[in-house]
């Protein structure tokens, strides 16, 4: 004779398991008789979301905690499932906590007939999922916000180019192809609508090649190009491929810079123009100076004299060099200067600076002196006239800006031939 139990039957132990998972689900389930509506049970979870007893739920029923629907509302709800019309019934509705609280839920509803007919109801508590989905929501209608207050214009062709979204400010600029500008319309589609409306500018006859540059613009990782509307307006169109396949569009008004830099190119140009008439104007008249000036040095035994006329000639050679450089203005602009190649005599060149500028140190009472260092004498190549006009420019300033003391220039060269420098120091003694 033994103490074991009587084995319990599979249906048993299968009905105790099923009992079990309900109970413990995490989702709310409920009982409730098919004739008054009254639970006939309600698992933890429910119960726990709820906040009421085992007992309190007894006496109440799926109405008295759905405070959108009353009686006649819920028996519409669940009358497909008496009528035999429908096997499951779904809708959302609220659920009200025993505080008074109330939060969002999932309903699906079916009637079970097993003896007693009684309703079955599970529940999926929405809060965390309706929360998720206002917050994306929010962010949603930001960045559309974001995207409206743009200058510029902005389009998004997800990964077969069809169009997703764009800002009122893209249809202002292609107004010609606004009424083409709808969610899922091909890129290429909404290019063809431009091109029959006139919507390009300079296309005429080679629209098919055209086509193609664009729509071929769209399969780079990365595109920038310029476009010209009929309207006369420019764009300046940046493509980027985005992550998941997209092609994001941004379209720049760039038509007012267009416009300043055609007029900056039409001031150059006059400007040019206007310097090189002035330039020819005032060569005329120093080209006589310069003749008599060498006419005159000719024609003098002094040489005193001799060397006062020479400062006349060197100081109208450095102002011819000056309206030279006055002409060279547009050849720098147009990336077309040019410097000599000759070969000049750095020591003559101190001579020429001594010349120009001893009278006036001089006359502020300044020590002034050229001085030739080792190799000043070897001949040198280069641009003769802009390195003295440079030098000129240093030693004006020099004796300019030294109130006392001494102005000294060393001009030297290296003897292997490589180099000539000039060193121009002022001060104090």
């Amino acid at each position: 004779m033994t103490n074991d139990a009587a084995p319990t039957p599979p249906e048993l132990a299968r009905a105790i398991l099923l009992g079990r998972i309900v109970e413990e689900s995490l989702n709310e389930i409920y009982v409730f008789d098919a004739e008054d509506l009254h639970f006939i049970e309600v698992n933890r979870g429910a119960r726990e979301n709820l906040g009421y007893s085992t007992a309190d739920l007894a006496g109440l029923t799926p109405v008295d905690i759905k405070p959108d629907l009353d009686a006649a509302a819920f028996e519409e709800i669940i009358r497909p499932l008496r009528e035999g019309t429908a096997e499951i019934v779904r809708f959302r509705t609220r659920h009200r906590r025993r505080n008074g609280t109330h939060y969002p839920v999932d309903v699906k509803l079916q009637l079970i007939v097993a003896g007693q007919p009684v309703f079955v109801a599970i529940i999926d508590d929405t809060s965390e999922r309706d929360a998720a989905q206002q917050a994306a929501e929010t962010a949603r209608r930001q960045l559309l916000s974001a995207i409206e207050a743009l200058e510029d214009g902005f389009a998004y062709f997800d990964g077969e180019d069809r169009l997703v979204m764009a800002n009122r400010r893209y249809a202002d600029l292609y107004h010609l192809s606004a009424a083409a500008i709808e969610p899922g319309i091909g890129y290429e589609a909404f290019l063809r609508h431009g091109i029959v409306r006139g919507q390009y500018a300079g296309i005429e006859g080679r629209e098919e090649a055209w086509l193609a540059e664009r729509t071929g613009s769209n399969r780079l990782p990365v595109a920038r190009f310029e476009q010209r509307l009929a309207d006369g307006r420019v764009l300046r169109i940046y493509k980027k491929r985005t992550a998941d396949g997209g092609m994001v569009a941004l379209h720049v008004d760039v038509t007012e810079l267009h416009e300043a830099r055609t007029r900056a190119e039409a001031a150059s140009r006059a400007k040019s123009a206007f310097l090189a008439g002035m330039s020819h104007e005032i060569r005329t008249p120093l080209n006589g100076v310069l003749g008599m000036a060498e006419l005159l040095e000719q024609g003098l035994g002094d040489p005193r004299h001799r060397k006062m006329v020479g400062v006349i000639r060197s100081s109208g050679a450095l102002l011819m060099s000056i309206l030279d450089d006055i002409l060279d203005v547009s050849r720098i602009e147009a990336g077309k200067l040019s410097l000599a190649t000759e070969a000049f005599d750095p020591a003559a060149l101190g001579e020429h600076i001594d010349g120009l500028h001893r009278m006036a140190a001089e006359k502020k009472g300044l020590d002034f002196a050229v001085l030739s260092g080792r190799g000043a004498e070897m001949p040198r190549l280069g641009d003769a006239l802009r390195i003295e006009q440079i030098l000129h420019n240093l030693v004006g300033n020099a004796v300019k800006f030294t109130e006392a003391g001494t102005v000294e220039v060393t001009v030297e060269a290296r003897r292997d031939g490589r180099c000539a420098c000039a060193c121009v120091t002022a001060g104090r003694g």
